[in-house]
């Protein structure tokens, strides 16, 4: 499967451990739970991905998450 990066919309190559970085918003009452995402993101693109909730970040208890999941 491939994936394409949310900001640069070109393609992610999985890491040495097979893995590539999502990012989404949670809440920190649920860090665990996604509000929006996960979705693909180069590492070098994360600062400039965009959301819904860009601002409520660190206001209303939305946080910014990232995560490596498996390819």
């Amino acid at each position: 499967m491939e994936y394409i990066c949310e900001v640069c919309d070109k393609p992610i190559t999985p890491n040495a451990r097979g893995k590539i970085r999502v990012e989404g918003v949670t809440h920190s009452s649920a860090p665990k739970a996604w509000i929006w995402g996960p979705v693909p993101c180069h590492d070098e693109c994360r600062l400039n991905l965009r959301t819904p909730y860009d601002d409520q970040i660190s206001v209303d208890g939305y946080i910014l998450t990232w995560q490596d999941m498996t390819a």
